[in-house]
């Protein structure tokens, strides 16, 4: 497993898949992924913090251009950068919740 071969300790994984993240936390049974959670959480338990949550769609944009981008260059890891066909989404992300956090910060958050 890559984080525990990098020795990483905390582990977020965020889904736009409201079931399956439901199934990690076993409020809803789903035959067809059951043994994929299974897995994931064994996976999991190796790991000192690892959650898994629900992020809307739009929330996810760069995990989906990720994942698209592997269907291209396969499994890959890229540390300290973001791979070029992504950066424009990143950049987006990254503006949003600037604008965002200035936008708290007006209200007094």
């Amino acid at each position: 497993m890559q984080a525990e071969q990098r020795n990483l300790k905390n582990l977020i994984v965020e889904m736009d898949a409201e079931t399956a993240v439901r199934c990690f936390y076993g409020a809803v049974k789903f035959a067809d992924i059951d043994d994929l959670i299974i897995d994931c959480l064994d996976i999991m338990s190796i790991l000192e913090n690892a959650s898994v949550s629900f992020v809307k769609r739009d929330g996810n944009a760069v995990a989906h251009s990720l994942v698209c981008l592997s269907l291209f260059v396969g499994c890959m890891v890229w540390e300290g950068n973001v791979p070029n066909q992504i950066m424009t989404c990143v950049c987006k992300v990254d503006r949003q919740y600037i604008l965002k956090d200035q936008k708290d910060l007006q209200k007094g958050f």
